[in-house]
């Protein structure tokens, strides 16, 4: 009898990271192949449902806190996609899966992209187009691994997904998502850094992590000295014989094969942002959409300005402590500190608070802070690129916590174009 085969490819710099799995029972699978091709996928092999991997900072992820049912939740669920994301609901592609309903209160975990955003990143798929492709954020993935743990149930627990090129965190409660976030290493080289920002500022909410799990005992260790309570992520015994059977590092494939627990329908959620649309009459397959188009774009930070953050009470306050801080700096590309802190605190609205405020040698700047409102951050990146000698543009925004708890991390990246 045909088994179907299930194929899960993870894109990464240019070369592809293959895992093949079928069914093996009710809870198990059979890994069938683990590959990393550096010129091309084999079109032979990819026969099968076809699912890649979109890193979590290429697209939006947020827990929904939702008081209806049926109909009525699938509405707000409607109106989420079509008005609630940073970039135009005719290019949105988009799905939701419920986590927990209780009390009168559901818990949906929404994710989005922006279809033009894509075109770049799924140029190495175009030959499979005519295949179909589910397209499923690395949450999901992260979030199995964190269910093979066995943390995920009960509690509120951190995982970290840590390789070569980026890393990944969500915090997970009681079985719900209720914050996540990814981002390169070359933007972020001190993940313990990230992760002792995400704890702080969930931490501001009343929500406190008790444990962080990771794939890193290097990881593990700097967040020990940190005073975090860790463990290590772990696969399931026989998955991970599977996977060096087949002569992989289980952990290079360990997202493929959170992802790969989901697809099959083992998992507790499921994704696929190709299987909505914002705009009603689009084509069903969202590659030969892609293909008109042209795939020309690069994989960019996703996460743009309709999330918002922690809160504050003036900007001058927030420009006293930056001075406070960073006086000792001295002056920066002509301008001194206290001139940049000046002109920075006069675009930073009441709801936006400024966490950080550093600059490299060629005298960009990096500002990290948070806000209680969705609007604050759009405020903030407008009021910007309106100073006088000042651009600036968004690196990421990460929602915290959910409903009426909601805050959101932020990083902008601010350059001086010389004085006006």
């Amino acid at each position: 009898m045909f088994e179907k085969n299930f194929h899960i490819i993870e894109l990464v710099n240019g070369s592809a990271r293959l895992l093949s799995v079928r069914r093996k029972d009710k809870s198990g699978l059979q890994v069938v192949l683990a590959a990393e091709y550096t010129s091309g996928l084999n079109k032979e092999i990819l026969r099968g449902a076809l699912s890649v991997v979109l890193p979590r900072e290429n697209c939006v992820v947020r827990t929904l806190e939702i008081k209806s049912e049926g109909t009525a939740l699938q509405a707000e669920v409607l109106k989420e996609a079509e008005e609630g994301l940073p970039f135009e609901k005719e290019k949105s592609l988009w799905d939701s899966a419920v986590m927990s309903s209780a009390g009168g209160k559901t818990f949906v975990l929404f994710s989005a992209a922006s279809s033009e955003q894509l075109k770049s990143f799924l140029k190495p798929l175009q030959p499979f187009e005519k295949q179909g492709l589910s397209i499923v954020p690395s949450t999901i993935g992260l979030f199995e691994l964190l269910r093979f743990s066995g943390a995920a149930a009960n509690g509120t627990c951190m995982a970290v997904y840590l390789s070569k090129d980026r890393f990944e965190l969500l915090v997970s409660k009681n079985g719900v998502i209720i914050f996540s976030r990814g981002a390169s290493v070359s933007e972020e080289p001190d993940p313990s850094a990230a992760v002792k920002a995400a704890a702080e500022a969930l931490a501001r909410t009343g929500i406190v992590p008790e444990k962080v799990l990771s794939n890193s005992a290097e990881l593990n260790e700097k967040l020990g000295k940190l005073g975090m309570k860790t463990a290590l992520l772990s696969l399931p015994p026989e998955l991970a014989a599977g996977l060096k059977s087949a002569g992989a590092d289980p952990w290079n494939f360990a997202l493929c094969a959170g992802i790969a627990s989901a697809v099959t329908g083992h998992g507790a959620l499921k994704l696929n942002l190709n299987s909505n649309r914002a705009q009603e009459g689009r084509s069903k397959d969202m590659l030969a959409l892609l293909r008109k188009a042209g795939f020309a774009a690069s994989a960019l930070f996703l996460a743009l300005t309709v999330v918002l953050f922690l809160m504050s009470k003036s900007a001058e306050k927030q420009a006293a402590e930056l001075r406070s801080g960073l006086s000792s700096l001295g002056g920066m590309s002509g301008r001194s500190w206290s001139r940049v802190l000046v002109d920075i605190s006069k675009a930073v609205p009441s709801e936006v608070i400024l966490n950080e405020l550093s600059s490299d040698n060629k005298g960009d700047m990096t500002a990290r802070g948070s806000s209680a409102t969705r609007q604050g951050v759009t405020v903030f990146l407008e009021n910007l690129n309106k100073l006088p000698g000042y651009s600036a543009e968004l690196a990421f925004a990460n929602d915290a916590g959910s409903g009426v708890k909601l805050a959101v991390q932020f990083q902008m990246k601010i350059r001086q174009r010389g004085e006006k």
